[in-house]
């Protein structure tokens, strides 16, 4: 029984990868015969086959990441191909088979390390129980857990204060579009840092038997770290990635269940739009930023030399032959800052495409790590490198975009297929034991699932920067120092 539902699950898992490949792959001459057409069966394809893997493959599981790539990215590309502004244009041939590429590895890493996950967690959990540096033993003491979730917020709010000090303006009340930029400072890190508490204390509100002003004093610290301070920064980056991450612990601990997960995205979603118009902009700077287009959509003309009864076909009712057979739109500006913040990035990586002659060998892939680095060499080798956008103004980079820019088609198979690889087992791990820190690390990882059409996330400081919290909150959680000396 068990061998014919693993079999099941791998047919449909090479059934929706093929099919959902070759409709990207085929877009550029899909595109050619209509475009609209083509668009409308991309969403089609990405919310369908979404529920066919969640049911077929996933175990029911919502936030499964072969489920939510494969939405968001037939989602996303699927809405590219309208183009419906004035700076897309026609995307190349090899544009759409890099995006298959990008696809079809995710699909069959991310199921590799599903499958393969389980061995994994066994292995480490056995070099994790026998680990210890010298008199440093590692042994997880949850009591530690409140204590860290109200320093480490402490810690941000500190920051917080402190850039404001300097700044003299919360980004929030200021009349200036551009403010939430030039607030940055080093103390920016450490507040964006602390907003990865937010699931920690979610899990010790659940788990642990708090007493009732020790709850509500965690639920402050979720409060301040994933809303308060994303919206007094302007930042909705910071705020989907801490919410995105947030919502991981919650859906897990809540056994998966949908009506959790819809709450959640309703209350990211509704938070994300109110934060965008924070900043300020008039809807004649929207549509300058992002300029919509003027569409036009030819349909067949009512007016032919045939002679039709009207009451054969319409039931009787009159039809004006002399109808316009053109449709016309413009998208208003605010819909066209949604519509370009979900697809600009795949017009970023067709111009690069379109106009790449180097590679960079890696160097893009070691950005966050340069950070500590600090080597002038990688610095300017990067400075030179070449970067191609539509437009100045518009420097969203897609999940893909720097392994692209590396090593070409090579670097979108080869990265792809490792990163998918290592956040199934990532999943598999928060599957078979829901601890904290395979929750968070599991929460961190969906960032870059979640969110593949809005950076190129293994190259963002932000994104280790995060994952090293976790480590941090592990390792302050857990360690143990034997001071008892040997007879």
């Amino acid at each position: 029984m068990k061998n014919n539902i693993i079999c099941k699950k791998n047919v449909c898992f090479f059934f929706y990868t093929i099919i959902t490949t070759f409709l990207i792959a085929m877009g550029h001459s899909f595109c050619d015969i209509n475009r609209f057409a083509t668009s409308a069966a991309m969403v089609i394809v990405a919310v369908a086959l979404y529920f066919c893997i969640v049911f077929s493959v996933a175990k029911k599981n919502w936030l499964d990441i072969r489920a939510v790539f494969h939405a968001v990215w037939v989602f996303t590309v699927g809405l590219a191909a309208l183009r419906l502004t004035d700076y897309q244009e026609e995307w190349q041939a090899k544009t759409w088979y890099c995006f298959a590429l990008a696809y079809l590895m995710f699909q069959v890493g991310s199921h590799l390390g599903i499958s393969l996950g389980k061995t994994f967690y066994e292995k480490t959990e056995i070099i994790t129980k026998n680990f210890k540096l010298g008199k440093i033993k590692f042994e997880l003491k949850e009591n530690r857990y409140f204590i860290i979730c109200v320093i480490t917020t402490l810690i941000g709010l500190a920051c917080f204060s402190i850039n404001v000090a300097i700044r003299g303006y919360i980004p929030c009340f200021s009349p200036d579009p551009a403010a939430y930029v030039a607030f940055y400072t080093k103390f920016h890190v450490f507040a964006v840092a602390a907003t990865g508490v937010s699931g920690l204390c979610y899990y010790s509100i659940v788990t642990q038997k708090l007493s009732k002003f020790k709850k509500v004093i965690l639920l402050i610290c979720i409060l301040y770290s994933t809303f308060i301070f994303p919206i007094l920064v302007v930042s909705r980056g910071t705020f989907i990635v801490s919410a995105l991450s947030l919502t991981v612990t919650v859906f897990y601990l809540h056994k998966k269940k949908f009506w959790i997960l819809v709450t959640c995205l309703a209350l990211i979603f509704g938070i994300y739009f109110g934060v965008s118009t924070l900043r300020n902009y008039t809807d004649d700077q929207l549509a300058l930023l992002f300029e919509p287009s003027d569409i036009h959509i030819s349909r067949p003309s009512t007016n032919n030399s045939q002679n039709y009864d009207d009451t054969q076909w319409n039931g009787g009712l009159s039809f004006d032959a002399n109808l316009s057979s053109d449709i016309s739109f413009t998208l208003p500006p605010k819909v066209t800052f949604i519509y370009s913040y979900l697809t600009v990035s795949h017009d970023n990586f067709n111009e690069t495409v379109q106009n790449s002659t180097e590679y960079t060998y890696g160097l893009r892939q070691i950005i966050p790590f340069n950070s500590v680095l600090r080597s002038d060499w990688i610095d300017k080798q990067l400075s030179d490198a070449e970067y191609y956008l539509v437009r100045p103004h518009l420097n969203t980079v897609n999940l893909i975009g720097y392994f692209y820019y590396d090593f070409h088609t090579f670097g979108v198979v080869i990265f792809m297929l490792l990163w998918s690889f290592i956040i199934g087992v990532l999943q598999k791990f928060a599957e078979l034991d829901k601890r904290p820190f395979y929750l968070l690390t599991l929460g961190n990882a969906m960032v870059p699932v979640a969110l593949s059409f809005f950076a190129p996330w293994f190259s963002v400081f932000s994104q280790w920067l995060l994952w090293g919290v976790v480590l941090i909150f592990a390792v302050a959680s857990s360690i143990k120092i034997n001071s008892r000396k040997n007879n």
